[in-house]
């Protein structure tokens, strides 16, 4: 998937995230123009305190919001409403290797998937 100057801040906030929390390592992931896929390894502390699913997605979404609020003070993006993404956020745990290539051939499908839909929209 091509993607616009806002896809790019997504994307590198996206690749940002083990930079950020040591224990977490990326697998699959895709922006869409609408919506990202990603999977997230997050690895087990001993002491049990590991950062959460919802702190890492939180502070992505709060990094990629202040960085297109600056392009939009900048003139580079359009004015938007009270905020760029909706609540929360779908999780799923993937229990076996199975799953985790049917989630990643999802992952990986779903441009085509969209252009089939969707055209170059």
């Amino acid at each position: 998937m091509l993607l616009n100057d806002a896809g790019m801040i997504v994307d590198a906030q996206w690749r940002a995230i083990p930079e950020r929390y040591p224990g977490v390592n990326l697998d699959a992931f895709v922006v869409m123009p609408n919506h990202l896929h990603g999977i997230i390894h997050i690895a087990p502390e001993p002491d049990g305190a590991g950062e959460s699913l919802s702190t890492i997605v939180g502070t992505f979404k709060s990094l990629v919001m202040a960085d297109y609020s600056a392009g939009v003070r900048a003139g580079r993006f359009p004015r938007f409403d009270r905020s760029l993404w909706l609540r929360g956020f779908q999780d799923r745990i993937v229990r076996d290797d199975r799953m985790l290539d049917t989630s990643r051939a999802y992952i990986e499908g779903n441009p085509g998937r969209w252009q089939d839909k969707y055209g170059n929209s």
